[in-house]
């Protein structure tokens, strides 16, 4: 792996970040696509009460600012358009997101992550199939851009 793949990683997981920012900001927005299966049941039964609806959506809303900033933190290992303030840290903050994809992607061993046991339903099929796999390709590709640097 030679720094010449910084552009590429760099840019991938910017447009994954943005994507799922957005995704995010749609639900804030009170979009319905795709958020059948984005929780647990237990949360869905917890967090869409209409006396709840405002705790989702900031839930949601900081959800969405996070994955947008870990996106510009992403682009900003080959543009290098980040404030001096946080360019010292940015290789422990990429570090910490990487650790972050890493934790979500092993999961808790019962409900969520690659080694859940006996789930079954929507959220456990796309957890499966989707969530898991897409945090250890966002841990990898983290992990690479602070081990090039």
């Amino acid at each position: 792996m030679s720094i010449a793949m910084i552009p590429f990683l760099s840019v991938s997981l910017f447009v994954v970040f943005v994507f799922l920012s957005g995704l995010h900001f749609y639900w804030v927005a009170g979009g319905r696509w795709a958020l059948d299966g984005a929780m647990l049941p237990e949360m869905w039964d917890q967090v869409m009460r209409p006396e709840r609806q405002w705790t989702f959506r900031l839930m949601t809303l900081v959800v969405a600012i996070g994955l947008g900033l870990m996106g510009y933190l992403m682009l900003s290992h080959w543009k290098g358009n980040i404030p001096a303030l946080l360019f010292p840290w940015r290789p422990w903050i990429t570090l910490g997101v990487a650790g972050i994809f890493t934790f979500r992607a092993i999961g808790d061993f019962k409900k969520v992550g690659l080694f859940q046991r006996g789930q079954t339903g929507v959220f456990a099929e796309r957890d499966k199939a989707i969530y898991s796999p897409l945090c250890v390709l966002l841990a990898v590709g983290s992990f690479l851009l602070w081990w090039l640097g």
